[in-house]
């Protein structure tokens, strides 16, 4: 990528024009109020904590919930047999927990975090690239993204890979201005670290080296030219950041085929959008109107005067997704519309050059007075459009529409509303008989313990059940062999199952949501079921010993 050519402050930033400079008051809160990050990082940060303990945990974040509340032998143990590429994070919010407890709101806090972090760094990589208002605009325009709040709310790791992906980007720009290791190791550090929160986001290297050769083949600015000095910091860097990663990259590759196992292979128009849905566009940014919005503005600022500056961020923007999705042709499929969320700040700052060159042509044609006219019609623009989808997101059972807007999205799970139902009823002497495992796994018995233990209510003698998750080293638990040998003299149990099935429909019988060989240990024992409690997307059914 490359700086701006606009005229140079000190430290090489790049210095305001006179149509768009800010003069800074004495004192160092007005300095402040003309920073041009603190605005987006408060809209974010208004974004991202508003309606944040609403929606309902999903089963990503329940495995984040249970890999995290596992000591760290059994967290270790764990990453070694599933979800070694999410393990960094899973280190993190172990502690995290510890500090600040299990709550959704508090494991969900690092994400708000992240993205208020990053909406600053897009902004600051705008005002490199393009001036004052090309990083107002383009932070600003991030943090209205609903992708944004939706991930930024999540307790899962993509708001921390984003963060990462947009410090590398800027810290690349810095070491493009002036090239020396001081420079160029905090950007592999950066690099390497947005790999260890998701290891896709490394195909950012790709959109980074087209941005670096652009640096590297333009005319040289004097005999002091450091070309060299640039092609062999980026690519030692990036090689770094690779071996950084590697052990994550190794052990990950072990697993893909349990963990993505399912995901299907991407036809050409996920990312052409010629199929009538638009691809893959409208779940990157959760909203069809702000896709096409950003996605326009994004492309409009190829006609503005810092065109080299647009084509590098584009490049960053759609160059790591193709990479993705020829990586997805083969073997093993990883396209996923969340997998891809670190390329969004590229797409925004990229958006903010399209409204800084609008914003410059209304000042040549009308006057500077307009100079404002169209920021605030471009963000009013992306704020408008995606409101709808803002509040959508919130919604209790938002989390399980993990394809939204798309309407092939999951069906929600109403975890809290089945432990309220058990909690309300249950008794000592209860036993409890989860639904463990299907061709999609729910995450019923984490589902119903999160929220049973978040209410300091007990939990149910499980039954049928001969080793816990943790103690396997997997999100699933070791069932037993002979379940009439594990059904023990209970009086009562509870029956808790996902009542849709995965290619459509609904159990009819509660009893085949668990299995032939349970069913026949239950009957054996004679137990009949006395009263079914129905809540969204899952069903509790109390069964009585006579």
């Amino acid at each position: 990528m490359e700086p701006s050519s606009e005229r140079r402050g000190p430290g090489g930033g790049a210095r305001l024009p006179a149509l768009t400079r800010v003069t800074a008051p004495g004192g160092a809160v007005r300095r402040v109020i003309g920073s041009v990050w603190i605005w987006p990082m408060l809209v974010m940060a208004a974004f991202g904590w508003h309606g944040i303990s609403g929606p309902i945990m999903w089963r990503d974040e329940l495995a984040t919930w249970s890999a995290a509340s596992r000591s760290l032998p059994q967290l270790w143990r764990m990453v070694h047999h599933v979800d070694a590429v999410q393990g960094a994070y899973y280190f993190g919010m172990h502690f995290w927990i510890a500090l600040f407890g299990d709550s959704p709101t508090a494991m969900r806090v690092p994400s708000v975090i992240a993205m208020t972090g990053a909406a600053g760094l897009v902004a600051l990589i705008g005002r490199r690239l393009g001036g004052y208002l090309a990083g107002l605009s383009g932070g600003l325009v991030f943090a209205l993204i609903p992708s944004i709040s939706r991930y930024g709310q999540e307790a899962r790791p993509y708001a921390t890979a984003l963060f990462f992906a947009a410090l590398a980007t800027l810290l690349l720009l810095r070491a493009l201005e002036r090239p020396g290791w001081r420079r160029w190791a905090p950007y592999a550090l950066a690099l390497g670290a947005a790999g260890a929160s998701n290891v896709l986001t490394l195909a950012l290297i790709a959109g980074h080296a087209i941005g670096t050769a652009l640096h590297y083949w333009r005319p040289p600015a004097g005999p002091d030219s450091r070309r060299r000095d640039v092609a062999g910091g980026f690519c030692l860097s990036a090689v770094a950041a690779v071996i950084l990663d590697s052990p994550i990259i190794v052990e990950g590759h072990k697993q893909t085929s349990e963990q993505i196992g399912t995901l299907l292979r991407p036809p050409l128009s996920q990312i052409t959008g010629l199929n009538g849905s638009l691809g893959v566009w409208p779940e990157l940014f959760c909203s069809t109107g702000v896709a096409l919005a950003v996605i326009l503005l994004a492309v409009a600022s190829l006609a503005g005067p810092s065109r080299r500056a647009s084509v590098c961020c584009l490049a960053n923007a759609f160059v790591p997704i193709v990479v993705i999705w020829g990586a997805s042709q083969g073997s093993s499929s990883y396209w996923l519309a969340r997998y891809l969320l670190f390329t969004v700040p590229a797409w925004a700052a990229a958006a903010g050059l399209g409204i800084a060159a609008a914003a410059r042509l209304a000042a040549r044609l009308r006057g500077r007075w307009l100079v404002a006219v169209p920021v605030v019609a471009g963000v009013l623009l992306v704020a408008v459009i995606g409101w709808p989808d803002q509040q959508a997101i919130r919604h209790t059972e938002a989390h399980n529409w993990w394809s939204y807007p798309n309407p092939v999205g999951d069906i929600p799970a109403d975890y809290a509303g089945a432990a309220n139902v058990i909690a309300a009823h249950e008794r000592p002497t209860d036993g409890i008989v989860f639904q463990v495992s299907d061709d999609n796994h729910w995450m019923v018995d984490n589902g119903v313990d999160y929220y049973l233990r978040l209410e300091h209510e007990p939990i149910p003698a499980v039954v049928f059940q001969a080793k816990t998750p943790a103690q396997v080293g997997s999100f699933q638990p070791l069932e037993c062999a002979d379940p009439a040998r594990c059904l023990g003299t209970d009086p009562r149990l509870w029956l808790v199952y996902v009542n849709h099935l995965v290619g459509g429909g609904r159990y009819r019988d509660p009893y085949a949501a668990i299995g032939p060989s349970k069913v026949a240990a239950l009957h054996a024992q004679h137990y009949t079921i006395q009263r079914t409690y129905e809540e969204p997307g899952i069903t509790v059914v109390l069964l009585v010993r006579g």
